[in-house]
């Protein structure tokens, strides 16, 4: 549906308002930054200067090498795991005898933190792709499987009965109530899976990663002393996550009807 002139200027408004504001804050973090690098004699905190003065190369290399296979990985663990959580939790749903015994099983497994599996799939797979991309995976799994087996079971609670008594055929239930529920279970943690796969991998990435991610390229610049491009690092790493979240919130408002 095209959007009336009205609607498209207050939009318009809106992007021109939160500007100014925008770019205060951003103001404010870097005067405050600078303020610190002045204040103390932490390597931590390089000069705005020298940051400045690294962030084409540091940029050039995370943007050619490391940046693309961070993404890859992320989405990798986001794709593997959403599917086998998808998976796991429909059949919970449709199996009631296997949610019972599952259940409890899958509210531990999504209590253990994803980065203290990495020495199991370290031990098992060795210094390998899958032995980084690995625990963010697990991670999407539990939250996908819990998730999908919860919004299953509030619409079939919610609204099967409803459906069944005015003869609503199957293909009508199955797309207006489970396909509703499973679609709104993935695009409804999208943002939360993908945010702490990012955090998971780039710490896998700094442990043991295999030669690229931005995870690798901060600790090693952190271990040769150019504390400047670890910033960078880091403040590209934030610029992602945001796009991200950006993205992944239009894709749910738009490609999903709720």
């Amino acid at each position: 549906m095209a959007m009336s002139p009205g609607l498209c200027r207050k939009r318009c408004w809106q992007i021109v308002r939160a500007v100014p504001r925008a770019s205060a804050g951003f103001a404010l973090i870097l005067a405050l930054w600078q303020i610190l690098a002045w204040a103390t004699t932490s390597i931590a905190f390089p000069d705005l200067t020298d940051i400045l003065a690294h962030a084409p190369s540091a940029l050039g290399a995370l943007l050619s090498r490391h940046l693309p296979a961070s993404l890859t990985r992320v989405a990798l663990a986001y794709v593997a795991g959403t599917l086998a959580g998808a998976v796991v939790g429909v059949a919970m749903y449709a199996v009631p005898l296997l949610a019972k015994t599952l259940r409890g099983w899958v509210d531990f497994f999504r209590s253990i933190p994803g980065t203290i599996t990495f020495p199991f799939f370290l031990a098992y797979f060795g210094f390998s792709e899958p032995a980084v991309a690995l625990p963010s995976a697990w991670v999407i799994l539990w939250i996908t499987t819990f998730a999908t087996f919860r919004e299953l079971s509030l619409a079939r609670s919610g609204r099967l009965s409803y459906l069944q008594r005015h003869n609503a055929s199957r293909s009508f239930i199955l797309w207006h109530l489970h396909l509703y529920a499973l679609s709104k279970s993935i695009f409804g943690n999208s943002r939360l899976c993908v945010s702490i796969a990012l955090a998971v991998l780039v710490a896998m990435e700094m442990m043991a990663g295999p030669n690229s991610g931005v995870g690798y390229f901060a600790k090693m610049s952190e271990e040769t002393g150019r504390y400047a491009e670890m910033v960078v690092a880091i403040a590209l790493s934030g610029a992602v996550g945001f796009i991200l979240n950006a993205v992944l919130g239009w894709a749910e408002h738009h490609l999903v009807w709720w």
